[in-house]
């Protein structure tokens, strides 16, 4: 314990309070930036550990498998059995499914891999996955499968030439995650190269303990270093393009803090106060089940707010790190218990008892009645079919180019065209069959999380612009008899979706404004599945939208755009409409219509904007 630090525990500590911060939605919208803190402190100190022992010839294989196992496992496999527990009683079959796959990665430190291969749009939202904050670890483990073999080859040539290659492996897989940020956002964050640099900048730092800063100088990198953290904090959001780049930032604000903190500067000394230092030796526990808790706190209360279920959340969290620290990760980590076989025991156990029975069981889907299976099977409608998936309503990494154009775009005039993201596409099942009883065809060109607005970039969705480009342009040019827009309107865009309203209402005859649906708590067959309903499904406030839309169709707008607001037809009277006379749901999430939910909005949307051509 000679090299131990009590100010990096204290680090410790705030990377963890930073993560939870930002998933209890708090005034952190940076907090996220705590994992790469995290990273940065991981290969500082196993990096330090593993070069040390092979520069001195006594690094072992088995001995470093097996220090990473005592101080992973333990933690983890009691994360991994509660979580279980609680999410047979909460979660719906095809969740528990989801779940247990997820569970299998996680224990095979595979959970980046399987959460990057399952994030198709209409997969479970990640506020609804309870492990999906174990790609971190994962990435983790998966650099130190491979790190200890290249340290020990290149150090035989020199430990110049292990410095370089560190270096070179550091800046390509930063490079390489910049890059793909433009091309494949959601590889860039799970995956490790385009993480690993993160480590080997905690690794390389390691290796300046010959450049001993002054008191004086350290002090200035010591604040340096916290003043650039905190303006990551808050400076940061969910709309950051992140890691690339910009991750340099905490990484660099992190590796400061360490470096200064050998010359014993004021913040070191903070760091190492005892509140700070038990909270950094609880923080791997505590990371491990503060996610989880806060998606089940969700899902067991979905009629409480945020902010009422964020102290208990806290609580349960510290709880859980507690038992976890001092009666489970002690005792096999530096206790008695320290034989391989518990875990190898234990690890068969939740395999064979666990995930494999949810999967053979499909999810203990026996745990419904058949009325409620059917609710959450959505009566056999398949959303994705009706959206036309990969044909009219591309995924995030499909352009302009990928539209079956032959399928997607009528060539009967009159014609109507259908934009936006999910939210216009979930509207085509419905708005094709009376829009053609109207006497018009519809043409539908819809793209995930891409509202149809000109100049509008979205982060995760490097395509997004150039596809609503290219549909105006088509606009202009096919000039057709009406244009109906539709997306998941947001506060922050008012101004550049009248601009777009400006420029193709010169070219088409009527164009049409769709207005916000519901977006419920819960996935609305969850709700209609469950037993008592007592507790009216609570609703997101999109009041902020919806006044933001008024006011700017009310400064005026061409004659030919029309506004259709469509919550008070969703929700008549306040009330919202969930499902139909045979209760097949009206919705197949949170906010997305099925097909019978899309045919009952467009009965009463159209006869408001199109009126019938005679003979039709």
């Amino acid at each position: 314990m000679s090299n131990y630090r009590a100010d990096i525990d204290g680090l410790r500590a705030f990377s963890v309070l930073a993560v939870i911060g930002f998933h209890l939605n708090s005034a952190l919208p940076g907090g996220y930036i705590g994992v790469d803190v995290f990273f940065v402190i991981s290969g500082f100190l196993i990096g330090r550990m593993v070069l040390d022992e092979v520069s001195s010839g006594s690094f072992s294989f088995t001995a470093f498998y097996q220090r990473r196992a005592r101080r992973i496992l333990p933690s983890l496999l009691f994360t991994l059995f509660w979580t279980f527990a609680v999410a047979s009683i909460l979660l719906t079959p095809r969740d528990m499914v989801a779940f247990a796959k997820s569970a299998m990665a996680s224990l095979l430190f595979a959970a980046n891999v399987f959460f990057y291969q399952s994030n198709e749009y209409f997969a479970q939202q990640a506020s609804e996955l309870p492990l999906l904050h174990l790609w971190s670890l994962g990435v983790e483990e998966q650099f130190y499968i491979g790190f200890p073999v290249l340290a020990l080859i290149l150090a035989r040539l020199s430990w110049r030439w292990l410095v370089i290659a560190l270096a070179a492996l550091g800046l390509g897989s930063v490079a390489w995650s910049q890059i793909e940020l433009s091309s494949k956002p959601e590889a860039a964050f799970y995956l490790i190269h385009s993480r690993m640099f993160e480590l080997i900048i905690g690794i390389l730092l390691s290796q300046l303990r010959g450049f001993i800063l002054t008191p004086v100088t350290a002090e200035r990198v010591a604040w340096s270093g916290a003043a650039l953290l905190f303006a990551t904090l808050f400076l940061f959001n969910d709309q950051t393009p992140f890691p690339g780049l910009l991750a340099l930032l905490p990484c660099a604000a992190a590796a400061a803090i360490i470096w200064s903190g050998h010359a014993g500067t004021r913040l070191s000394r903070l760091l190492s106060q005892p509140v700070m230092v038990y909270i950094g030796k609880l923080s791997y526990p505590l990371y491990l089940a503060h996610w989880p808790v806060i998606v089940f706190a969700k899902m067991a209360f979905p009629a409480k707010s945020d902010a009422w279920l964020m102290a208990p959340s806290v609580a349960t969290s510290i709880l859980l790190a507690v038992i976890s620290y001092h009666l489970i990760e002690k005792p096999i980590r530096f206790g008695r218990w320290r034989s391989g076989l518990a875990y190898v025991a234990a690890a068969a156990v939740l395999f064979v008892l666990g995930p494999i029975s949810a999967l053979a069981t499909a999810g203990f889907e026996g745990r419904y009645r058949q009325a409620a299976r059917d609710i959450l099977d959505l009566k056999g409608q398949d959303p994705l079919a009706s959206f036309r998936h990969k044909e009219c309503f591309l995924d995030p990494e499909q352009g302009y180019a990928d539209f079956a154009m032959q399928k997607c775009l009528s060539y009967h005039r009159p014609m109507a065209l259908l934009w936006g993201d999910s939210h216009a596409a979930h509207h085509f099942a419905g708005l094709n069959r009376e829009i053609e009883a109207a006497g018009y065809s519809l043409s539908q060109l819809t793209a995930s999380a891409c509202p149809p607005i000109l100049g509008y970039v979205v982060k995760e969705r490097p395509y997004c612009r150039d596809i609503n480009d290219r549909i105006v342009a088509l606009i202009e040019a096919r000039k057709p008899s009406i244009v109906i827009l539709s997306s998941f309107w947001k506060v922050f865009h008012p101004d550049l979706l009248k601009q777009t309203l400006i420029r193709i209402s010169a070219s088409a005859g009527t164009v049409v404004v769709l207005g916000n649906t519901p977006i419920f708590a819960e996935p609305v067959p969850r709700f209609l599945a469950r037993e008592d309903k007592s507790v009216p499904i609570r609703m997101s406030d999109r009041s902020e939208t919806e006044r933001k839309m008024s006011e700017m169709f009310a400064q005026g707008l061409p004659g030919n755009v029309k506004y259709v607001p469509l919550m008070e037809l969703s929700c008549p009277k306040g009330v919202c409409v969930l499902a139909g006379e045979d209760e097949a749901p009206y919705y197949f999430d949170e906010g997305h219509l099925t097909q019978q939910g899309s045919s009952w909005l467009a009965r009463q949307i159209v006869p408001l904007v199109i009126e019938r051509k005679r003979g039709s």
